[in-house]
């Protein structure tokens, strides 16, 4: 009797217990250090785990060989480079990303588009004997943007682009009117924006420093040590030694005379081409008159610059040389002149024994 009462008075309070909700208790679900604990031991997470999900997704990557990638000398890459970068990116080109990496038994390289926000990329992957591949990335994520570039440093790459080196060598003022000319897109209404004129400036003033540099060093500029160093690079035996010598090639006729103490400075230049007008002229019956033309508004430090040629049966002006005076009297224009009349002579038996046209 007394155990039939016991288990009636547990039955009574298991039902009171259900009528509470005790009975209505749920598992937690798994923490995410379990989660992450089960995959890495291979396992699958429960159904409705709030696993860590991939933010991006991984693009993958497909490339395609460039024309003439095939094999490309490595000494040669940056040019190879630099002339598809002026057909696809120009104004910008690829700049390199990162150093050589190892995949496998090789090594290779990308290159990204140096425009704002373009994921067009290039990769070079080195071969044997000293050559690269170079591919370049045809995946729909990695294609050039419109390269239009807004709020950078400088002059926007989609106009620099429309500048060949040709055009930076304008004065800025036949710069400006060639773009509104050219590219009226750049220009609304016919006006250049303040903004884009200054950067325009910048950029002609920076052509103009790196082309000077090339000369001379920037401690020299304004100095007669500094004219010295430039007038012997523009010797002909100089630039025929380097291998840059041809008969458009400016260099000095003669000897040039440069005076510290007495500050004179006298210079004859000219070409090969240029200095054959005076020897056809005289072919032609012409009489060998010199026409000299003179300003000073051509040189920074003021010397006189004279323009030599003759005149054509037309009354064409056509240049034979220059020459650049600090004291425009008679001993220097005998100095130039006369280094001018050797010259040509020299161009005329040099080309007549190598046999070539005069």
């Amino acid at each position: 009797g007394g155990g039939g009462g016991a288990g009636a008075a547990a039955a009574a309070g298991a039902a009171a217990a259900d009528s509470d909700g005790a009975g209505d208790f749920q598992l937690s679900p798994p923490r995410r250090k379990s989660v992450q604990r089960g995959r890495a031991a291979g396992g699958a997470p429960a159904a409705g785990a709030p696993g860590k999900q991939p933010k991006w997704k991984r693009t993958v990557m497909e490339w395609e060989m460039l024309p003439g990638g095939e094999a490309v000398l490595e000494t040669s890459l940056d040019a190879f480079i630099e002339a598809h970068g002026r057909k696809v990116a120009a104004g910008r080109g690829f700049t390199p990303k990162g150093k050589w990496r190892a995949s496998f038994e090789t090594r290779y390289r990308d290159f990204a588009c140096s425009f704002q926000k373009c994921p067009a990329m290039l990769k070079a992957t080195r071969t044997a004997n000293g050559f690269v591949q170079v591919e370049t990335c045809i995946s729909a994520a990695k294609q050039h943007n419109d390269h239009q570039e807004e709020g950078v440093r400088g002059l926007p790459g989609q106009i620099k682009g429309l500048l060949s080196p040709t055009k930076v060598q304008m004065r800025p003022k036949e710069c400006r009117a060639w773009l509104r000319t050219k590219h009226p897109e750049v220009c609304p209404g016919g006006v250049i924006p303040e903004k884009l004129k200054a950067q325009l400036t910048t950029l002609h003033e920076t052509a103009s420093k790196k082309a000077s540099q090339q000369l001379m060093e920037p401690g020299q500029r304004g100095r007669y040590g500094g004219l010295v160093t430039v007038l012997q690079k523009l010797e002909r035996p100089y630039l025929i030694e380097n291998g840059r010598f041809n008969a458009h090639t400016s260099f000095v006729l003669g000897e040039a005379l440069v005076v510290e103490e007495t500050e004179r400075v006298t210079v004859a230049i000219s070409t090969e081409n240029l200095l054959l007008n005076a020897y056809r002229q005289s072919c032609s019956g012409l009489p060998s008159l010199i026409c000299v033309d003179t300003t000073h508004r051509l040189i920074i430090e003021g010397h006189c610059c004279m323009l030599i040629g003759t005149m054509s049966p037309t009354q064409n002006f056509h240049t034979i040389a220059y020459g650049i005076c600090s004291h425009e009297d008679t001993a220097a224009h005998e100095h130039v002149l006369h280094a001018v009349r050797e010259a040509v002579n020299a161009t005329v038996a040099d080309r007549a024994a190598k046999k070539m046209r005069v």
